[in-house]
């Protein structure tokens, strides 16, 4: 098993691979040109190359740790089997939207 940590700056972006399955913990990513966004999608093809992203997981409602492009990213592109995030809900435009997301993410695949 490895673990990769994403540089994103103020944030935390977590891959944790075995031989053939993969999860995300946390979405943090950078908004910024001093971490651009490409640098995120770049690494994660390269981590991901022949791995199932089987989980996303999220530790916490803030943007550090939580926002809307990173979810779509992990979302859309690699399509992961589950979601787990915590049982409260911290009520804030940056939550609201990434849920937003992964409503959106299960609302197209409810029948797949």
């Amino acid at each position: 098993m490895k673990i990769y940590t994403l540089n994103v700056g103020q944030g935390q972006f977590v891959v944790v691979v075995s031989n053939s399955e993969a999860i995300i913990v946390d979405t943090s990513v950078p908004l910024s040109p001093k971490n651009p966004i490409i640098n995120v999608k770049s690494a994660l093809a390269d981590i991901l190359k022949g791995k199932n992203l089987v989980g996303l997981m999220i530790t916490g409602f803030d943007a550090d740790h939580f926002n809307e492009v990173g979810v779509k990213i992990a979302l859309n592109k690699y399509r992961p089997d589950w979601i787990m995030y915590p049982k409260y809900f911290k009520d804030s435009k940056n939550a609201s939207s990434a849920f937003a997301a992964i409503k959106e993410f299960e609302s197209m695949n409810e029948f797949i």
